[in-house]
């Protein structure tokens, strides 16, 4: 009767060892499932870094390749500028010599244009020397032959003995007047310069020269007012201007004319007022 309750003593721990080695064995399963789970995405995430860290070389690599590109085109744009500079600074220095041996040569032609701006003037002074002109002569009287009009003109203005020995008279280089206009001025270049002036003065006394029931003028007799008070002004430069006008400078500013009123008219309101 006592031995049986010792077998089922025996048995419940004969069951429970089984239970708890059942249990080990689980728990080694699940240890090993769990390193294989571990390890599985240890692989995986290794796995995913070769693949970030292959596409990173090769985005980098790519970088690179490209930046070298860039610098080898600059490196060659710079080499082309400095090879533009030093032909640029190569021919600044051949054109600063040529300049330096040019200076002289320029004032020297400065000099010489100078010098015969001053011999041309003189020229033309001189060759103007012995000219006139005459104004109110109509249009077309002169026909082909307008010297010897002139000089029969001039015979009969001043009461000569004989027609004036005139190298040319023609009209001024103007455009043909239409009918009723004022006619152009004859410029009349005398042979002899004794004579022009001495029609000068003859026309300056005169102070209106008529022909043939008309009136005509001489254009430095037109003038001569406006000279005579304009003499003695040191402040003021006049002169002729052309062959029919005349001009002022006055207070550094030149002044052109056309007809006698108009330089008359100037130096009474701009030169002559207090």
């Amino acid at each position: 009767m006592s031995k049986a309750p010792r077998q089922k003593k025996t048995d419940l721990v004969s069951s429970n060892g089984s239970a708890e080695l059942a249990k080990d064995e689980t728990s080694v399963t699940d240890g090993a499932a769990l390193m294989a789970a571990i390890k599985s995405l240890e692989a995986g995430i290794y796995q995913k870094l070769d693949a970030h860290a292959a596409e990173s070389r090769k985005e980098i690599s790519l970088l690179q390749e490209e930046v070298h590109n860039l610098l080898m085109a600059v490196t060659s744009e710079v080499k082309a500028h400095e090879e533009r500079l030093t032909s640029l600074e190569n021919a600044t220095s051949e054109w600063t010599t040529s300049l330096q041996v040019l200076e002289p040569t320029v004032a020297s032609l400065r000099n010489e244009i100078a010098a015969l701006q001053v011999k041309c003037t003189d020229l033309e002074c001189h060759s103007r020397r012995s000219n006139l002109c005459l104004v109110g002569i109509s249009e077309g009287m002169e026909g082909t032959q307008p010297t010897k009009l002139i000089a029969e003109e001039l015979q009969e203005i001043f009461s000569l003995c004989e027609p004036l020995l005139l190298a040319r008279a023609h009209r001024t280089l103007a455009s043909r007047p239409a009918e009723g206009q004022r006619p152009r001025p004859f410029v009349i270049c005398f042979h002899r310069f004794d004579i022009k002036e001495d029609i000068f003065r003859q026309a300056i006394q005169a102070k209106q020269l008529k022909f043939k029931d008309r009136t005509i003028a001489k254009k430095r007799a037109a003038y001569y007012d406006v000279k005579r008070v304009l003499r003695s002004r040191s402040d003021v430069k006049y002169g002729l201007r052309g062959l029919t006008g005349f001009q002022i400078t006055h207070a550094g500013t030149e002044h052109k004319f056309d007809t006698p009123a108009e330089p008359i008219d100037y130096v009474k309101r701009h030169v002559t007022t207090p």
